[in-house]
C-alpha cells in the first residue's frame, strides 16, 4: 500500500507541475503578442501542444487523486473533460479546414473560416454534454436495478 500511495502522490505532483507549466506557457504567449511557435506547418501546433499538455495534466491529477482516495468518479470526470476537450479541438480544426476549402476557396482576405470552426466546436461540446448525461443516466439506472 505504501508503494501505491507513493505512486499516487507522484502522479499527482507530476500532473500539477505539468499543469502549472502549461499555464505559464499560455500566460507568456498571451502577454507576448510577437510569440510564435511553429514546428512543421503553422501556429495551430502551439494550440495542439497546449490541449495535449492540459489533457495529460488533467489525467495525471485525476489518477493521483483517485489513488489517494478521491474515488473512481474523479477519473471518470477527467475522462469526460479530456475527451470533450479533444473532440472540441478536433471539431474546430475540421470546421476551419472545411470552410477554408469550400466557402473561402479563391478568396485571399475576409475569410471567416474560424467562425465556422468555432460553430462546429460549440456543436461538439453540446453533443459531448448530451453523451455524458446519457452515459451517467444509464450508469445510475444500472446501479439502481442491481440493488
Amino acid at each position: 500500500m505504501v508503494t501505491t500511495r507513493r505512486a499516487a502522490w507522484t502522479w499527482l505532483v507530476v500532473g500539477i507541475v505539468l499543469g502549472l507549466c502549461r499555464a505559464v506557457i499560455a500566460l507568456r504567449a498571451a502577454q507576448d503578442v510577437d510569440f510564435r511557435f511553429i514546428w512543421a506547418r503553422d501556429e495551430g501546433e502551439f494550440a495542439l501542444m497546449e490541449i495535449v499538455a492540459g489533457v495529460v495534466a488533467l489525467a495525471l491529477i485525476a489518477i493521483g487523486g483517485a489513488g489517494l482516495g478521491g474515488g473512481r468518479w474523479l477519473v471518470r470526470a477527467a475522462a469526460y473533460l479530456g475527451g470533450t476537450m479533444l473532440l472540441t479541438f478536433a471539431a474546430i480544426m475540421t470546421g476551419i479546414a472545411y470552410y477554408e476549402d469550400s466557402a473561402c476557396a479563391g478568396h485571399d482576405e475576409d475569410c471567416y473560416s474560424i467562425l465556422g470552426g468555432f460553430l462546429w466546436g460549440a456543436v461538439a461540446v453540446a453533443v459531448c454534454l448530451v453523451a455524458i448525461a446519457v452515459i451517467e443516466l444509464a450508469r445510475w439506472r444500472h446501479r439502481r436495478q442491481a440493488r
